[in-house]
């Protein structure tokens, strides 16, 4: 009988919408390392697209980005209330523990970490403002000695937000759901473009988490996913050969991008590599035998071609 009337009531009332947490005009700290500041700077950043998804909702959120470079526990707590508490944020989202991990050998170490986000939290909590933390995202897309240190130290972002109530985007665990099926190796590059830092896929995967973790239903994460697409320059297309060159695109066309390459046996590295073979191939047939080879020129050409062949696979390119 019991069961039956939770069904109906289920039934009747629906399954509850998750409420969303963050107001029109508050104030949200984005600290972290060089992941939050990429997050940032890159116009398709995982911090651009949750701003965009607020926007979406009507909120405008104020953001106070803290990305930096090499910056760990220890920077963080130094400069907390220096950089974080004297702006007085609604909120505060944690993101840390990569640099413990690639520095663990040195005055670095774990006990010294749980030390330092605790303290961070304790204060962030004083300053009555809401925390998010997010688990440290992987270093490298495959199984090596510095993920597996960082499974002690998500484990103990997790046992911290539970133990405390504080909000938690489990990214790491989104990550391995993501990677679990694929097939991946020292050098996999499905969600970041050098094992750490987050390319477009990436970027979407770390978005998603956070905003599912601020309230936001699945309904309104796919609305703000359909936007994400076409926002112009959210995305790039790497000259893998030409590492000094890349193509500014939108999320859709990078999409795209990867549908044609997966339906020729490639991911979006090979393809791109396969397309400036090709076009290579042809700026140097197309120079007269026994004249000097001018590398600028040919290096221009030969993008030229592969922009040229992109614009007839891909619309507004």
């Amino acid at each position: 009988m019991f069961a039956l009337l939770i069904s109906i009531t289920t039934t009747l009332l629906g399954t509850a919408e998750p409420t969303m947490l963050v107001s029109d005009g508050q104030k949200m700290v984005f600290l972290g390392d060089s992941v939050a500041r990429l997050g940032w700077e890159s116009p398709g950043g995982y911090i651009r697209l949750i701003l965009d998804a607020f926007a979406g909702e009507g909120i405008m959120v104020k953001p106070i980005p803290l990305g930096n470079n090499q910056c760990d526990s220890i920077r963080m707590r130094t400069k907390l209330h220096e950089e974080v508490l004297s702006q007085h944020p609604d909120w505060v989202v944690l993101s840390c523990g990569i640099n413990e991990i690639s520095n663990e050998s040195s005055s670095m170490g774990f006990e010294r970490f749980k030390q330092n986000v605790s303290a961070i939290v304790k204060e962030v909590t004083l300053n009555k403002s809401r925390l998010l933390i997010l688990t440290s995202t992987p270093i490298g897309e495959g199984d090596n000695r510095y993920n597996r240190r960082l499974v002690k130290y998500n484990d103990f972002l997790r046992d911290l937000a539970k133990k405390q109530n504080l909000l938690l985007a489990d990214l790491a665990q989104d990550f391995e759901e993501y990677l679990a099926p694929l097939k991946r190796s020292a050098n996999s590059q499905f969600l970041t473009f050098d094992g750490v830092h987050m390319n477009p896929d990436g970027n979407i995967l770390m978005a998603k988490g956070c905003l599912r973790a601020l309230g936001f239903s699945d309904s309104q994460i796919a609305k703000a996913e359909q936007g994400w697409l076409t926002m112009a320059y959210t995305a790039k297309f790497d000259f893998r050969i030409d590492l000094q060159s890349e193509l500014v695109i939108s999320l859709a066309q990078y999409m795209e991008l990867k549908k044609i390459a997966k339906e020729r046996g490639m991911d979006l590295i090979g393809f791109s590599t396969a397309l400036w073979i090709q076009a290579l191939g042809g700026v140097l047939a197309s120079y007269e035998r026994g004249k000097p080879l001018d590398g600028e020129r040919i290096n221009r050409e030969t993008k030229q071609r592969v922009v040229a062949k992109l614009a007839t696979l891909v619309k507004d390119i």
